[in-house]
């Protein structure tokens, strides 16, 4: 039985030699190192796609932390002017209670 050449094994000797069945061994590299080669240049687009979308995913998590920081910080400029307009919106009131009272007080017509 002959192996195919190419897939490495075992080839028989030329038929001058053919009395002593002898077999010799041929290389199975040239087969290997093209399916080690495509495996390997495989393996490294991987890594380099993987690498990729970590630096994507660091780039997307550092946006995602700073949009936050943004976010709380305006919720807290929100608060601190609904804080002031509550407190303007008391002062109001009260001048209105104090310029009713001095009108009913003079006993003057005002409207509002």
């Amino acid at each position: 039985m002959e192996a195919p050449s190419g897939l490495g094994g075992a080839v028989p000797v030329p038929a001058s030699q053919a009395a002593k069945k002898e077999w010799r061994a041929i290389p199975e590299h040239s087969f290997r190192s093209n399916g080690s080669e495509v495996r390997f240049n495989g393996l490294s687009e991987i890594l380099e796609v993987q690498n990729s979308f970590e630096v994507q995913l660091k780039e997307h998590m550092n946006i995602n932390a700073d949009l936050k920081e943004q976010l709380h910080e305006r919720e807290q400029s929100i608060l601190e002017l609904e804080r002031k307009l509550e407190g303007k919106d008391r002062e109001l009131r009260s001048m209105k209670i104090d310029t009713e009272a001095v009108c009913f007080a003079s006993h003057l017509l005002c409207s509002f």
